[in-house]
């Protein structure tokens, strides 16, 4: 796996990949060089996550994430850091339904104070809802399929929760794209409009990627 880190203006970053093959544990990785560009060897499998960081985590920058990354041949994952994370993200065919896929996953961004804590109600509970997300609309997103880009057809807000807690998340629909078997990489970016905020202008920006076989039917499907 080789590829080129950047931020969204397109400058290289001299980051760290960490691989994470079943949860959250760091299994090995890698720095690029100066120039953002890096190359690691994998085993042949399914990895929960990848995580890139280019050393400012919550000062000026938050982390790039992978999700789900299926490694069975040389493939190039080019990353931009920016001041947000596409987490969680999540993708599934509608099996039945409109020619679509859905993308669930929950945005976060990097703030200037501490998130607000409010009490949000859902379904009747009252949960503590940490407010870390940025606000989104569809024209905020870039929304990839094996790097051809897709029509947005819905974009709503719901609540990812825990026993107490929410945090916002985001439910996309997209078009979806042939040919509709074989690995599809979803590539999802979002790059929203400066804000101003006390004299100074906050970008909010991020990217991930997700990928999956349609109709997944063993290792042996695709090594």
């Amino acid at each position: 796996m080789y590829g080129h880190i950047t931020d969204f203006n397109d400058k290289p970053l001299k980051s760290f990949i960490l691989i994470k093959p079943d949860a959250f544990e760091d299994a090995c990785g890698v720095w690029s060089d100066k120039n953002g560009y890096y190359e690691i060897e994998l085993p042949e499998r399914v990895y929960n996550a990848f995580y890139i960081n280019d050393g400012n985590y919550k000062s000026t920058t938050l982390e790039a994430w992978s999700w789900h990354m299926v490694i069975d041949n040389e493939q190039q994952l080019d990353y931009k850091i920016g001041t947000g994370e596409v987490y969680n993200l999540h993708v599934w065919p509608n099996n039945g339904g409109y020619n679509s896929l859905f993308l669930s996953f929950r945005p976060m961004v990097l703030k200037s104070k501490d998130p607000s804590h409010l009490s949000q109600m859902v379904n009747e509970k009252e949960f503590n809802c940490i407010d870390i997300a940025p606000e989104l609309s569809i024209k905020d997103f870039k929304i990839t399929i094996n790097g051809e880009e897709t029509e947005i057809f819905s974009l709503q807000k719901y609540f990812e929760t825990g026993k107490n807690i929410a945090m916002p998340a985001y439910l996309i629909q997209v078009k979806r794209l042939k040919p509709t078997f074989g690995k599809q990489t979803i590539c999802v970016e979002y790059n929203k409009p400066p804000i101003e905020s006390n004299g100074k202008k906050a970008v909010q920006n991020s990217m991930g990627y997700f990928q999956f076989y349609p109709n997944y039917s063993g290792m042996s499907a695709y090594y």
